[in-house]
């Protein structure tokens, strides 16, 4: 017998803190992420090099090279830190899209040349812009 086994066992799952942890976990990256998502870190060459990676990686070629890999999971990041602080402001995209939203930003991006030497934070909003405008609430009228 260890001395572990002797130890009160505590089920860590049914723990009111871990949920406020995880939620903690989650606010403080989005923290973290947010200014260098607009702070210029990330140029015209890496928003680049991140589409190319993210096509390599969920495109049709699908390579497993773990530094492309990487390379896609930082666009894929840099993207979604710039969609969660401008939705509903810039342009309006459910929460389940953005997997549509990124296709079709890599699509607007490539036939755009002249995009490549636009900071990226105005290439994500003007290409999410387009794509996905947010309309006016429908008028509710009483019968």
């Amino acid at each position: 017998m260890r001395v572990y086994d002797l130890l009160p066992q505590r089920d860590f799952s049914k723990d009111p803190a871990v949920p406020f942890i995880n939620g903690f976990s989650a606010l403080l990256v989005a923290i973290l992420i947010s200014p260098l998502a607009s702070a210029g870190v990330y140029s015209p060459d890496d928003f680049y090099n991140g589409v190319r990676a993210y096509e390599m990686v969920y495109g049709g070629v699908r390579q497993r090279d773990p530094r492309m890999e990487g390379s896609a999971f930082e666009f894929l990041g840099y993207v979604k830190a710039l969609t969660d602080s401008n939705n509903g402001i810039a342009f309006c995209i459910r929460q389940d899209a953005f997997p549509k939203a990124v296709s079709l930003l890599v699509k607007q991006y490539n036939r755009q040349p002249e995009w490549r030497d636009v900071d990226p934070p105005v290439v994500v909003v003007e290409a999410l812009r387009s794509a996905f405008p947010c309309g006016t609430p429908p008028v509710i009228t009483r019968p």
